[in-house]
């Protein structure tokens, strides 16, 4: 409910949030958060991958799809399943 300061990332300073929409993620390697139902071929770069799943079914499917392939890479994989309000 508020606002969160933000950039794209060719611009913006280390330590600031990033909106990525290019195909590269620049100097930013931290923490991805990735808002598309796929993973973007720089999600490797990164020390930590977020991915939100909602209840839609093509949503899910892809987060499956998703889920695999980090497994895969050998990323530690941790859920956190949030209560409805």
């Amino acid at each position: 409910e508020s606002f969160v300061p933000h950039g794209p990332a060719e611009s913006e300073p280390e330590g600031q949030v990033v909106l990525g929409l290019a195909e590269s993620c620049g100097d930013h390697q931290d923490l991805l958060i990735n808002l598309d139902l796929k993973v973007p071929a720089f999600a490797k770069a990164f020390a930590r991958v977020a991915e939100v799943v909602v209840e839609d079914p093509a949503i899910r499917q892809a987060a499956r799809e998703s889920f695999r392939f980090y497994r895969e890479q050998g990323y530690p994989l941790q859920d956190h399943r949030l209560q409805r309000l």
